[in-house]
């Protein structure tokens, strides 16, 4: 289980994610994240201490479940234990690879 996988069930626990809901800019979001992540993760890691992969993965498992934090809806990711590595994947593009990261300036379906 990745790190990411564990600060997410934490968020889940406490019941964050509905609390992220109701908040109503990307940035109040954000803000609230940063103070959950540092809260929650057993290594008490600040979410800039995270890689840019890892904080894309924590958005995307958000979104998931509801958050609205800007990515594209057809844009999720996995962390693959076998291969020990992100993947981005784009649903609407039949689960292939997405370069675009979630930006939906940069998708390729359009």
């Amino acid at each position: 289980m990745h790190l990411i996988d564990e600060i997410f069930r934490d968020f889940k626990e406490l019941g964050c994610i509905e609390e992220l809901k109701k908040l109503g800019s990307v940035k109040e979001k954000f803000e609230r994240i940063e103070k959950i992540v540092s809260k929650v993760n057993v290594l008490k890691a600040e979410l800039t201490d995270l890689t840019l992969e890892e904080q894309m993965y924590l958005d995307s498992l958000l979104r998931r479940h509801g958050v609205d934090l800007g990515l594209c809806p057809d844009f999720y990711m996995f962390f693959s234990n076998k291969y020990n590595k992100f993947h981005h994947v784009c649903k609407a593009l039949e689960n292939k690879k997405a370069d675009c990261k979630g930006d939906i300036n940069k998708c390729l379906k359009n």
